[in-house]
């Protein structure tokens, strides 16, 4: 959260929520006691779709990221038409991918650069600690 600009006030709340965080189980034969809460955030908690989308950001800059003469992704028809006027930057003009809730797109014809960018996620999938779900049908 540091690196991508958060305040150190707004760190410490979301470290505070999680900090020796636990859970009990309400069941019909009564509570259970607490259980420890090492890791992750609890699926329907409040901050999880915040906090996803916060780990999942570096992905998505670094999909985002076109080096080399071969740019990745959808190429917008504007940019064609309009490449000597427009002030977009070229970084901005390709879409390689799109993020909304929990799901990522990779979007791209070209088998190698979609395989370019399935590396990068598994990367840092494995980096992260997340695993891959495979996709809705």
């Amino acid at each position: 959260m540091g690196q991508l600009g958060f305040p150190q006030d707004v760190i410490d709340v979301f470290k505070s929520l999680y900090t020796d965080a636990s859970t009990i189980l309400v069941t019909p034969l009564g509570r259970s006691t607490a259980i420890p809460q090492d890791s992750g955030a609890v699926q329907g908690d409040t901050p999880s779709p915040l906090l996803f989308n916060i780990a999942i950001e570096p992905l998505l800059q670094w999909l985002h990221q076109n080096q080399g003469p071969v740019k990745k992704g959808y190429e917008f028809e504007s940019h064609k038409k309009y490449s000597k006027i427009s002030h977009v930057p070229d970084h901005h003009r390709h879409l390689p991918a799109t993020g909304y809730a929990d799901d990522l797109h990779l979007i791209d014809s070209c088998v190698n650069n979609m395989q370019q960018q399935i590396n990068k996620i598994e990367l840092y999938s494995e980096w992260l600690g997340i695993f891959l779900s495979p996709p809705k049908m």
